[in-house]
C-alpha cells in the first residue's frame, strides 16, 4: 500500500502512541523474564512500530521532525479540556543551544496557560523546572499565582505546562478592569534548572502573542454564609469550553486580619452526591478581605442543584522572613482568635437556574 494523504487521516497523528525509547525497548526485552511468545509478539511490535515511523518519515517528512509527536501536551498533563479549548501557537525560539517551542496557549478567565516543548543536546535530569515571567501589556497586574509542570520524555526533549491565574487592577484606559476581553502577553523563560542537581541552563527565551479570552456563562451572585463571625460568598461563577470557575471571598466581623483564615480544600457535591475535589487557584487580598478561585474541570449543568463544600482553618502564622523566624499576624485581642474553631466547615448552596 503507497501512504498518501488520501489514504491516511492526519488529523488523527496526535493520538498515535509512540514509545517514549525506541532505542531502550530492545535491550529491555532481553531483561524481561516472560515466555517466548510474549517476547515474540513484543519484537513484532517494536519491528512494526520502527517500520511504520520509517514509512511515515518518507512519506511526510514534516510529521517526523519533532518525533515522537508532542502536540497534545496539555492532554498528557491530564487537561485534556484545555487541549481543546487552546489556540495552535507553534513559534520557536533558540537561545545557548537550546530550542523552547511555544505549542499551545489558552485565556480563560482570568488564567492564561501555555504549553512548550524543550530540546537539549545534553539533558539536565528529570527533576526539572523553568524560571519564567508573565507581562500583560497596557495592564498593571496586582498579583499572579500559578503553578507549573515539566516532563522529561527521552532523548533531550522536556514538555511543559504553565497555569497563571491574574489579578487585574488597572487598566490605562479605565479606572478598573477585572477581566481583559483580549491580552497581549510577554512571556519570558531566561532559566531551566535541576532543583536536585543544581544544574542549569541560563538563556533568553521570549513570545510575544495575543490571546481572546474564552466566551464565558457568566453568573454573578451573592451566595453568603457565616459561622463563628466567619463569611464565606461565592461572588462569580463562570462557565467556558476549559470548564467552571468558582470565585470565592471571605472576611470576618471579629476585627481580626481576614488572612488568619485559608480555604484547604474545596469539593462540588452535585444531587447525586457526586463530590468533585475542584483545582484551587491560590488566593491574594488584604486584612479585610481575601479573594480565591477554584476551577471544575467540566461544565456544570445549569438545571442541577449543587454543594460548594469548603473546609477552612485558621492560623495566625504568616511564614517565615529572611531571618528564617516565624512571622505572626497582629491580634489585639486574642480571646476572640482562640474561640475561633480551628476547622469551619462551609456548606454553600449552588442554584444557577434562570
Amino acid at each position: 500500500m503507497i501512504w498518501s494523504e488520501d489514504n491516511m487521516d492526519l488529523k488523527n497523528l496526535d493520538n498515535i502512541k509512540i514509545p517514549e525509547e525506541l532505542n531502550g525497548l530492545k535491550e529491555k526485552l532481553y531483561r524481561d523474564e516472560m515466555n517466548s511468545k510474549a517476547k515474540k509478539f513484543r519484537y513484532s511490535y517494536i519491528a512494526a512500530t520502527l517500520a511504520f515511523i520509517f514509512v511515515l518519515g518518507m512519506a511526510f517528512p514534516k510529521y517526523t521532525k519533532d518525533l515522537p509527536l508532542y502536540n497534545n501536551i496539555f492532554e498528557l498533563f491530564g487537561d485534556g479540556n484545555y487541549q481543546s479549548a487552546s489556540e495552535h501557537i507553534d513559534e520557536e525560539v533558540v537561545s545557548n543551544g537550546v530550542s523552547i517551542r511555544l505549542v499551545d496557549a489558552v485565556y480563560s478567565n482570568n488564567e492564561v496557560s501555555l504549553t512548550t516543548i524543550i530540546k537539549m543536546k545534553e539533558p539536565i535530569g528529570e527533576n526539572v523546572a523553568l524560571s519564567s515571567d508573565l507581562a500583560i501589556k497596557n495592564f498593571n497586574i496586582l498579583g499572579m499565582t500559578g503553578n507549573s509542570g515539566v516532563k522529561y520524555m527521552g532523548n533531550g526533549i522536556y514538555i511543559s505546562e504553565s497555569k497563571m491565574n491574574i489579578d487585574f487592577k488597572e487598566h490605562k484606559s479605565k479606572k478598573f478592569a477585572e477581566k481583559a476581553d483580549k491580552i497581549k502577553v510577554k512571556y519570558k523563560i531566561d532559566g531551566i534548572f535541576n532543583y536536585e542537581t543544581k544544574k542549569e541552563i541560563k538563556g533568553n527565551w521570549k513570545f510575544d502573542i495575543e490571546l481572546e479570552n474564552l466566551k464565558s456563562d457568566v453568573h454573578v451572585l451573592n451566595n453568603k454564609q457565616e459561622q463563628n463571625g466567619i463569611y464565606l460568598n461565592i461572588d462569580r461563577i463562570e462557565i467556558d469550553d476549559v470548564g467552571t470557575n468558582f470565585k470565592i471571598s471571605w472576611w470576618n466581623d471579629l476585627k481580626l486580619d481576614a488572612m488568619i483564615n485559608q480555604v484547604d480544600d474545596i469539593y462540588l457535591v452535585d444531587t447525586n452526591g457526586n463530590s468533585f475535589k475542584l483545582e484551587q487557584k491560590g488566593i491574594w487580598g488584604n486584612k479585610d478581605i481575601v479573594n480565591s478561585e477554584a476551577k471544575f474541570s467540566k461544565k456544570i449543568d445549569t438545571d442541577q442543584d449543587y454543594i460548594l463544600k469548603c473546609t477552612m482553618r485558621k492560623s495566625d502564622i504568616i511564614g517565615y522572613n529572611e531571618q528564617g523566624k516565624i512571622e505572626k499576624y497582629e491580634i489585639k485581642d486574642r480571646r476572640v482568635y482562640e474561640k475561633i474553631p480551628n476547622v469551619i466547615e462551609f456548606e454553600i448552596p449552588v442554584n444557577l437556574k434562570k
